[in-house]
């Protein structure tokens, strides 16, 4: 892709697979943006390029300054409405803007109000989606009551997707109901057991329902899954630590650090090591 991109430089749909490889793949956040924006300039009414080029800005801002965040929104913002007046029936296109309209602040543009616009436009085309949008609204505005009926809405029209049970599951991890949880986790699992976050999230509600011992296994199986998803070894070394295994515990945090430098977890996995290294 590199080569063809220097060959044929306004090659849009090179510079989208070449951008999309360096953002999902690489984490070279960058140099996708660089090659997405060229997609974008010589395609400028694919809307698939501009969902990308969207995708690829937010993940900038997660890890931007304050002050480059709020300019970063507003291209997510921009891209993500562009993206919706392109093709306005696909409905990851959608979902997006309403979870940026959920999550962003007013002055770059967030809006309750134009979330739910959203989420009735995903409802028309996808009712499973659409109440998956509204419980996420309804998460948002911090009204559990409602998200779970929307959940449990979700499930009533399609019992073959494993998010609305995977997300019901953390709401009521959420509620301190992991009794409730663990058969929700249980059952995505069941629908992905190929995904090492569903076996993850099974281990969550273990943990919460202090059932150590089966959460240490699904987190091992997740690790198995997919080695590089860090968060299950942190969890695992908390899991070793309540088994009073201080070898292994610090053998998972150390693991997590590895794969996860710059984690969410790794300045509290630093300070378990210290505490449990001899």
């Amino acid at each position: 892709l590199g080569t063809l991109v220097e060959d044929e430089p306004t090659n849009a749909h090179a510079q989208y697979w070449l951008g999309r490889l360096l953002l999902f793949i690489y984490q070279d956040l960058d140099r996708a943006t660089e090659h997405l924006e060229l997609a974008v300039e010589h395609e400028n009414d694919n809307a698939e390029y501009h969902w990308m080029l969207g995708n690829a800005y937010g993940r900038q801002a997660q890890v931007a300054s304050i002050f480059s965040q709020l300019s970063l929104a507003g291209d997510v913002r921009e891209q993500f409405e562009r993206a919706v007046e392109l093709d306005s029936n696909e409905v990851r296109y959608r979902n997006s803007l309403m979870l940026y309209y959920v999550q962003a602040p007013g002055i770059v543009g967030g809006s309750i109000e134009r979330a739910h616009e959203q989420a009735d436009a995903i409802y028309r085309m996808d009712p499973y989606g659409g109440h998956a949008a509204r419980a996420f609204i309804a998460g948002a505005e911090d009204d559990p009551v409602l998200a779970e009926a929307e959940w449990k809405k979700a499930i009533l029209v399609d019992s073959t997707r494993w998010t609305a049970f995977h997300r019901l599951g953390y709401l009521y991890l959420q509620l301190d109901r992991p009794d409730e949880a663990v058969p929700l986790f249980r059952r995505s699992v069941l629908l992905a057991p190929d995904d090492a976050n569903s076996h993850d999230s099974l281990a969550d509600g273990f943990f919460a329902a202090g059932q150590i011992d089966s959460a240490l296994v699904q987190y091992r199986t997740s690790l198995t899954i997919n080695p590089q998803f860090a968060v299950s070894a942190y969890n695992a070394g908390r899991c070793y630590e309540q088994l009073g295994m201080t070898r292994e515990a610090v053998e998972a945090y150390n693991y997590y650090l590895q794969n996860a430098a710059d984690g969410p977890y790794a300045e509290t996995a630093r300070e378990r090591i210290e505490e449990l290294s001899p």
